[in-house]
């Protein structure tokens, strides 16, 4: 999909601080996609 078509999407990311979620978040976003990210580990969610 395009940014065009990903300009309204919307996505919530579980386990985002590492991993296969982090690169899921970094993907969406990376295609225009609005991201909220959550992971127990509060040191990964910051960036």
């Amino acid at each position: 999909m395009n940014a065009e078509q990903n300009a309204q999407k919307y996505a919530i990311v579980t386990g985002a601080a590492s991993g296969i979620g982090k690169e899921v978040a970094r993907q969406l976003a990376d295609d225009g996609w609005h991201v909220a990210i959550t992971d127990i580990n509060a040191d990964g969610r910051e960036r």
